[in-house]
């Protein structure tokens, strides 16, 4: 009877053991996604505090008469500048909408998880006490 008791106590252990490897392996995956996310991110609102400091020293000199002002020049460079703001403004639109869905999927999967596991657990605990 105890070693019954044992072999079962043992496949439990090793239940949960191959549980939190999976676990392991969902978030790992997941947390190495969001920060690769997370620091292309930032290098893009990098990239867009540049882009705007460019456009405010251009408007500057053009104004202070430094430069001689050129209207259809100036107003190209500055829509070209803006589309890019805005192309960039999207994309870190996309990447949180990214980071949103991997953190829904991994709280689904974690879920799941523990349900497995309750699962089982439940499972090997009427068998114990079946014996």
């Amino acid at each position: 009877m105890d070693d019954i008791v044992h072999v079962i106590s043992r496949a439990q252990e090793m239940s949960l053991d191959d549980t939190y490897k999976r676990l392991e392996d969902v978030y790992y995956s997941l947390n190495d996604s969001i920060d690769r996310l997370t620091t292309r991110m930032d290098e893009l609102k990098q990239e867009m505090d540049m882009i705007r400091r460019q456009n405010a020293i251009r408007s500057e000199a053009s104004l202070d008469g430094l430069t001689r002002p050129s209207i259809d020049g100036g107003y190209e460079y500055l829509k070209k500048r803006l589309v890019t703001v805005k192309l960039l403004e999207d994309k870190l639109d996309e990447i949180n909408f990214s980071q949103d869905l991997m953190r829904e999927d991994f709280s689904q999967r974690l879920e799941d998880l523990d349900e497995t596991t309750q699962a089982r657990l439940g499972m090997h605990q009427h068998i114990i006490n079946n014996f």
